[in-house]
């Protein structure tokens, strides 16, 4: 008698050919995961450019936001004139009074990328030789860093000398005039030959 083992080996071979297949799938689909990996800034990889420029423009943003922002709110010149009065900005109410600090607390602070950062105000000084201009850079909040990874952004903020320092009303949340002159504070009359104007404040944030 004679017995026919074609199917069995067709069927063998089918369920050889279908291995191979799937074998393949997970194969070509490690293979594009890996190539879709973006290494992270500050991971001890190549700098992602992309995230960079995307940090630095966000970065950007927030101090546009912040220097436009309604008096009362913690605009970028009411933070810098509050760090005048006292020559510190707390970090809790740098985050909760003020739109910059909100806005980095948020967006920058435990993301992963960026998600450290530090502002520094930069103002002119008075100098002995008029044909010099001296700058001094203040650490106002966060910590500072020489990772290659970093990005900076920066937003001027002019000061006159009719302003006051600002103050935080705690009882209702908003930045107020403190009624004491922006004139004898930690920032001096950088323009003392200059009608109206104090001084010219860069606001400087660095996210790493």
């Amino acid at each position: 008698m004679k017995t026919n083992r074609q199917p069995d080996d067709q069927r063998g071979q089918m369920y050889t050919l279908e291995g191979f297949a799937a074998a393949a799938i997970v194969l070509f689909a490690l293979l594009f995961a890996m190539q879709s990996v973006v290494v992270a800034p500050g991971t001890g990889g190549a700098i992602d450019q992309t995230a960079q420029a995307q940090n630095q423009q966000e970065l950007q943003d927030a101090l546009v936001v912040a220097a436009h922002a309604e008096e009362g709110n913690g605009s970028l010149s009411e933070l810098v004139r509050h760090w005048a009065e006292l020559g510190y900005v707390d970090e809790e109410d740098f985050a909760e009074y003020f739109v910059l600090g909100g806005i980095l607390e948020d967006h920058f602070s435990g993301s992963g990328v960026g998600d450290r950062y530090g502002v520094e105000f930069v103002y002119l000084n008075e100098s002995e030789n008029s044909n010099e201009i001296e700058t001094e850079t203040a650490p106002v909040m966060g910590s500072y860093t020489t990772d290659p990874s970093a990005v900076t952004a920066s937003y001027t903020v002019t000061l006159h000398e009719n302003q006051n320092m600002t103050e935080i009303d705690r009882t209702n949340g908003r930045i107020v005039d403190s009624g004491e002159s922006i004139k004898g504070n930690e920032i001096p009359d950088g323009a003392p030959d200059t009608d109206h104007i104090y001084n010219v404040v860069e606001v400087r944030v660095t996210a790493w």
